[in-house]
């Protein structure tokens, strides 16, 4: 096989998605707020803003605790992403190919870690693509080429790869649910292959099965437990762990809305340790099920991470979400007993000590036997969680003066 024809440097840039995006998200970006300012416009009176008042009401407060969770997440995620992207990079010269692939983004079975090929180490490539009858955006990206040598395979999509100064024509989004001649041209300029046939290396087609998928995810296997015997461990190259990963995250960032964003809450019934140590334990356990597959020693500190995490969070996660699900304000009066201390004059309410706020001068304001309001929130399972902001703003106020 002659491997001599020239193939001139070319350093190649890798891209988050291999069709353009930017239409698409000036449709959703423009095109949403033109038509609910159409609807406000066309409907007579006050009728379009009766309707989305009530559409908003109509959403669960859940929904609307989550959805912040959502967009900080994807936008941490998107920019994770991007700073790989920048960071990973694909050259091409008469000698070979040299890559640094972005760690985690693609397919599974995509090659992760920094490789160097010789040309006349490739003995052979296969260019996983799309079937004739797929029209999905998803299958360009499923689109893999592997390239095969005695010591192993390495994979990548060829599509996400392109030359900084000589970027190639790709369709939208819309455009890109029709494969046809316009994949089959953007395959043949693509730098990799025209390098890969101007050494003649023997470059095979074969449609992105099931089968093929199992093919390329049991090398990915193999080499994964080669570079494990070696002592070199990726915790994110496995799907669960990375689930794993993202609970704790999730956790985390709610613990951060509960205690520093929401209004300050304190639940007035013990913290259900038993439950909480329960709670820890059934997530380790399944920590420890669904991450069978990593190594022992990472398996068992993930797990008891979770655990960890998970009964640390129960009690005053749970709190909080039992208040946004069933709370229901209402205004106590109590009596000052002694600094800290206050007595319901009702006596189904609980007795109040709030000794731990550190605002003893306040607490001294206020005359032993005066009456004092507090904010009340009866959850769904009659117990009871005092709202903390009323008695903030009487403190602030307090020490303004």
């Amino acid at each position: 096989m002659d491997k001599h024809s020239y193939v001139p440097t070319r350093r190649l840039n890798y891209r988050l998605s291999p069709v353009e995006l930017g239409g698409s998200f000036w449709l959703l970006g423009v095109g949403l707020p033109l038509a609910i300012a159409a609807l406000v416009i066309m409907l007579p009176g006050e009728t379009a803003w009766q309707a989305l008042e009530e559409t908003v009401a109509e959403i669960p407060t859940a929904i609307w605790m989550v959805l912040p969770l959502a967009v900080i997440g994807s936008l941490a995620l998107l920019a994770f992403y991007r700073r790989q992207a920048q960071e990973a990079w694909l050259e091409l010269d008469d000698t070979g190919i040299r890559c640094r692939p972005p760690g985690h983004h693609g397919r599974r079975f995509w090659t992760r870690h920094e490789w160097r090929l010789r040309w006349d180490e490739i003995h052979s490539a296969t260019l996983y693509r799309p079937a004739s009858s797929a029209n999905e955006p998803q299958h360009w990206v499923n689109t893999t080429l592997a390239l095969d040598t005695t010591t192993g395979s390495y994979r990548l999509g060829p599509l996400h790869w392109e030359c900084a100064t000589d970027p190639m024509d790709r369709p939208g989004l819309l455009a890109g649910r029709k494969l046809g001649k316009r994949f089959d041209a953007l395959l043949r300029q693509h730098p990799l292959v025209s390098a890969l046939e101007h050494k003649q290396v023997d470059l095979q087609h074969e449609a992105s099965s099931w089968r093929a998928g199992r093919k390329l995810s049991r090398q990915n296997h193999r080499q994964q437990a080669e570079a494990e015997a070696a002592g070199h461990i990726d915790l994110l190259a496995y799907p669960s762990a990375r689930i794993v990963l993202g609970v704790m995250l999730l956790a985390a960032v709610l613990a951060l809305f509960h205690f520093m964003l929401l209004p300050p809450l304190r639940a007035l019934w013990p913290m259900p340790v038993t439950t909480a140590l329960l709670a820890g334990t059934l997530a380790g356990i399944g920590a420890w099920q669904l991450t069978r597959r990593m190594p022992g020693r990472e398996r068992s500190a993930l797990s008891v991470m979770l655990a960890v995490v998970v009964a640390l969070c129960w009690h005053p996660l749970g709190t909080r979400t039992d208040v946004l699900l069933n709370g229901e304000p209402e205004p106590v009066t109590y009596t000052v007993a002694e600094r800290g201390l206050f007595n319901p004059i009702d006596s189904r309410y609980p007795t109040l000590n709030l000794t731990d706020l550190n605002i003893d001068e306040f607490f001294d304001s206020l005359e032993p036997g005066s009456d004092f309001e507090f904010i009340l929130v009866r959850t769904g399972n009659e117990r009871y969680a005092l709202s903390l902001a009323e008695l903030y703003e009487h403190t602030r106020a307090f020490y303004r003066e």
